[in-house]
């Protein structure tokens, strides 16, 4: 092609050549006869940069991508630092590109900034430096568009690219390898990579590969099949191969470098080469597959990547890994306890329960802010969390049986990683959380439409949905339509029947808040106020590992404690009192739940004691019915008759109708537990009890001061609550450590106070103070 003569065809795309001809005529015209028409330095100032920026702007983002394929920009990466990035379409996509198009875009962008340079110029010769200023912003904004993308070509010009795409063509033009396998493409591809010369660092000689053998057969069938599905062209081999090589040469031109530069570009490469072959449908073994032959006959780029990974400098991405918190977590897990195959299973085993081509949209949690600058404390969605194990806020996931997971993670910038630290980003995404795709969340509005209409079913969780996707128009057409359900009816059945290492976090959490509320009993009489023991059980329970509490602690003394769910806490305990403390904590995603009263002086009184054994034969002998095949409901329909019996015998109870009980105890008996205090809510308390199941037993009684009855027994609260894990033979207390009867409470704090005596009496003259 003439470079001078524009080519015969006509444009392709006549409104953006003309968008990107515009701004820049609109520029240097005004620039020109603005002094015609202006006296204003200001005005013309303004104009001429505006337009300029205007044009800047346009090339960079739309006609640069538009006309000839090439695209660049600045982000920061995942280890805070300014990156520039150079993208162009694949070689095919290239060649298809209108060519008239390309020389317009090519030869306008050369001809403006050779336009400002003589503007510039004759400023100079007439000593006019105001206009130089101008001349030298519009000129800077044209000359960055020019290296920019002419870094975007970079590659097309690598003489050591070019020689092998050759190979690699002869190859294919002359079948010496089947058209239809990309194993062996990729085979060849790697022994001409192996064949070039090195860097001058390293001075061992490539030997040639022969690598058909170490390709286990269901990877080559994924290969082929891939390729078939492609359609089988050799156009389309070629462009895979071409993305492959480019990478392939890169790193092999490192030799043995392992300064840190060389380290981080090995790794960000290896990231390009799986988000590559991703986008082409190639199982990710694949990509594991071609770095262990691609240099195995140098230096070993595993090794590399695993010295780099030895150094001090290990990578934060917002949330505990085993690099950057050994002591938290194993080789292979992604959160605490929980590995890699367990989240991957839960994804397999929520898409078999959805209809065939549909698709679940789960939101993390957003952060919730105090004031305008003080956030509170984040805690992830559970249904989020349960699918991916990522802690951070903002973030969507998107399962679906053709897609797999997708992530759209928020983006960090530089003002945010110093402020707030490290976030994981679209790369954590794929190699932490093992998603199949992943995108900064700023995409999302162009990917997930698509998606959406592209399913013949939308679920998503309807209490914690973000406006982030209900706001875009296709989510309102399909909900219009009935096409969007709730996802939590999947999730909760997935989530009610807890793993092996589900139980294990749950059984530490559990023995946490046993041993955290035992310490604040026994210094219950040195700390008689119900601020203080709040603020005990929580130092007791994070010394021990817990994250945070799973609820704010329920400290009720004296009548506080027949409010079920009270939470004020800012009330002195008068002595002879009962405390209700009803607590739980979160170890790494899990929470436990328990229930306790006791007389802080170390003696029930005999009303309260005579209250506190019907509570506590109920609660023992409802734990007792906790098995496979009985239901939740079972259990509480029990507990009411034990109850009401107790309070008729007792005298309390007037009547037989259920208002009467309701006014001394309206709860249920218990609760699901989990990931969530009330965990798995949409499963009905109907359903038979299975292995697995953990479930919380916790009858009370409540009366009220105003209660229509004997005067002694106003204003009391008692609770007595345990969790339960269902076994295949029966029950298991997670609670059981935790005292429980009456002479086993009032001997320890006495005995315990016995021996702190001097330190109780001065913390009672300091709260009665």
């Amino acid at each position: 092609m003439d470079p001078i003569r524009p080519p015969v065809e006509n444009y392709a795309n006549p409104k953006t050549c003309f968008f990107h001809v515009l701004f820049k005529a609109g520029a240097l015209a005004f620039y020109i006869l603005s002094t015609l028409f202006f006296n204003s330095f200001v005005i013309i100032f303004v104009v001429t940069v505006l337009l300029a920026a205007l044009d800047f702007w346009v090339v960079k983002n739309v006609s640069g991508r538009i006309l000839v394929g090439l695209r660049w920009w600045n982000e920061i990466n995942d280890l805070g630092e300014s990156v520039w990035k150079f993208e162009s379409l694949d070689q095919e996509s290239l060649a298809r590109m209108n060519k008239k198009d390309s020389w317009l875009f090519w030869w306008t962008l050369y001809l403006a900034a050779a336009a400002w340079i003589v503007l510039g110029i004759f400023s100079l010769i007439r000593f006019e430096p105001d206009y130089c200023l101008i001349v030298g912003v519009c000129l800077t904004l044209s000359i960055a568009n020019i290296v920019g993308f002419t870094k975007c070509r970079k590659d097309e010009s690598d003489p050591a690219f070019k020689d092998l795409v050759e190979a690699v063509t002869l190859e294919l033009s002359t079948n010496s390898i089947a058209a239809n396998n990309v194993s062996s493409t990729l085979t060849v591809s790697i022994m001409l990579i192996t064949r070039m010369p090195r860097s001058s660092s390293s001075s061992s000689q490539p030997r040639p590969l022969h690598l058909e053998s170490h390709l286990p057969y269901s990877q080559h069938s994924v290969l082929y099949e891939t390729c078939i599905a492609e359609g089988g062209h050799k156009a389309k081999m070629l462009a895979l191969v071409q993305e492959t090589l480019k990478i392939g040469v890169a790193v092999y031109k490192l030799g043995s470098i392992e300064s840190a530069d060389s380290l981080k570009f090995c790794r960000i490469q290896e990231v390009m080469l799986e988000k590559q072959l991703i986008g082409h449908k190639v199982d990710r073994s694949i990509c594991a597959w071609f770095w262990d032959q691609v240099i195995s006959q140098g230096d070993s780029f595993k090794g590399i990547v695993r010295r780099t990974y030895s150094t001090n400098k290990v990578h934060d991405i917002g949330q505990p890994t085993p690099a950057t918190h050994p002591q938290l977590l194993k080789e292979g897990e992604i959160t605490p306890g929980i590995t890699t195959e367990e989240y991957i299973s839960r994804r397999k085993r929520l898409l078999e329960l959805l209809p065939e081509n549909s698709l679940a949209v789960i939101a993390a949690a957003p952060i919730k802010m105090m004031t305008d600058v003080v956030p509170y404390t984040f805690r992830q969605d559970a249904d989020y969390l349960y699918i991916t194990g990522c802690q951070q806020p903002g973030g969507v996931a998107v399962l679906g049986h053709e897609c797999g997971l997708c992530m759209f993670m928020p983006e960090a910038t530089r003002h945010d990683v110093i402020w707030q630290g490290e976030v994981a980003g679209v790369d954590a995404a794929l190699e932490t959380f093992k998603a199949e795709k992943a995108h900064p969340l700023s995409k999302l509005r162009d990917i997930l439409p698509g998606m959406i209409r592209g399913s013949s079913k939308l679920f998503h969780n309807m209490q914690t949905a973000t406006p982030i996707y209900t706001e875009l128009d296709d989510f309102q057409r399909a909900a219009l339509t009935g096409k969007v359900k709730d996802l939590s009816n999947f999730t909760h059945e997935l989530r009610w029947i807890k793993s092996p290492a589900e139980l294990k976090l749950m059984k530490e959490a559990a023995s946490i808040v046993c041993q955290g509320l035992l310490q604040t009993m026994l210094h219950s009489k040195m700390y008689p106020h119900e601020g203080m023991l709040a603020a005990k059980i929580e130092y007791e329970s994070k010394m021990r590992g817990a994250q945070r509490m799973a609820f704010n602690p329920v400290v009720g003394g004296g009548s506080n404690g027949s409010v079920i769910h009270y939470s004020r806490n800012d009330q002195k305990i008068k002595n002879g009192d009962l405390v209700l403390m009803d607590v739980g904590c979160e170890l790494h995603g899990y929470v436990s739940d328990l229930t306790r009263t006791w007389p802080p002086c170390g003696s029930f009184s005999s009303v309260h004691e005579e209250l506190y054994n019907l509570v506590l034969e109920t609660n023992k002998e409802s734990i007792k019915l906790c098995r496979p095949g009985v239901s939740l409901r079972q259990i509480h329909n029990y507990s009411v008759e034990m109850l009401c019996k107790g309070f008729k015998e007792i005298g309390i109870l007037k009547g037989s109708g259920s208002n009467s009980y309701h006014q001394l105890n309206p709860t249920s008996i218990g609760h699901y537990l989990g990931m969530d205090v009330h965990d798995s809510s949409n499963i009905s308390y109907d359903r038979l009890l299975k292995p697995g199941v953990v479930i919380t037993i916790e009858p009370g009684v409540y009366i009220p001061s105003i209660f229509d009855g004997p005067d002694s027994y106003r204003g009391i609260g008692i609770r007595i609550e345990d969790e339960v894990l269902i076994t295949e033979t029966g029950y298991e207390v997670l609670t059981g450590s935790m005292p429980k009867e009456v002479k086993h409470i009032e001997s320890l704090l006495n005995n315990y106070s016995r021996g702190n005596g001097m330190e109780a009496q001065n913390n009672l003259e300091a709260a009665s103070s």
